[in-house]
């Protein structure tokens, strides 16, 4: 394995994706017949062995391609590059080289695919919603800020599907419909409560079915 334009690190890859990163560039280094030269946010390596043809350039986006390939192997490789997680100089060229490598990709198949999956588990289970844990979870997916959350949702920051009165018409008579729409299905009167649990901002929806009975 040669190093040929190592550059900073990245700070988008975590401890696990570096380790993911680097049992794949083990197992691809064992390529006979044909080179890889592989680029991400940590450097530029090249892989395998000379076989006559020039490299085959391989362009990773993000981590993202890494924990797909730990997870699921060929398929997820296949599905992180429908994603736009790698690019390749020649796609052809590549597959032609792994299917000359068969036993080294059945091995990745096996073997890094399983363990990088048992890497996922655990680092999915760092996660887990314990107090501590939901706390870092709530952080991570809502602090983002409501001009974020302003562009796909309505005024009030309102998750809900909008019932169509006609085509002109902006999402907030669609959200008002919906609502009424919702407190006549549930037949809601003046001495109902209602508990409103994800469907946005400051209990948006629970107000507006709130107004819509008192209106």
């Amino acid at each position: 394995m040669n190093s040929v334009a190592a550059s900073a690190s990245s700070s988008s890859f975590g401890a696990l994706d570096r380790f993911l990163r680097s049992r794949l560039l083990r197992e691809l280094d064992a390529l006979q017949g044909g080179e890889i030269e592989l680029s991400d946010a940590l450097g530029n390596i090249r892989l395998g062995a000379p076989g006559g043809d020039a490299p085959i350039r391989l362009e990773v986006n993000g981590p993202a391609f890494y924990r797909a390939l730990a997870s699921n192997g060929s398929v997820g490789a296949a599905e992180a590059y429908m994603d736009g997680d790698w690019d390749c100089s020649d796609l052809v060229a590549l597959v032609r080289l792994l299917v000359r490598n068969r036993d080294l990709l059945d091995g990745m198949e096996r073997g890094p695919a399983r363990l990088g999956g048992w890497a996922m588990k655990a680092w999915h289970a760092l996660w887990r919603n314990t107090h501590a844990g939901a706390r870092r979870n709530i952080a991570a997916h809502y602090d983002l800020g409501n001009p974020f959350f302003r562009l796909f949702l309505s005024d009030d920051l309102m998750y809900s599907l909008g019932a169509l009165r006609r085509d002109d018409d902006t999402l907030r008579p669609h959200q008002l419909a919906s609502c009424r729409a919702s407190a006549r299905s549930l037949r809601l009167t003046a001495e109902d409560h209602v508990v409103e649990i994800g469907t946005g901002w400051v209990v948006s929806r629970s107000m507006l079915l709130a107004r819509s009975v008192a209106g």
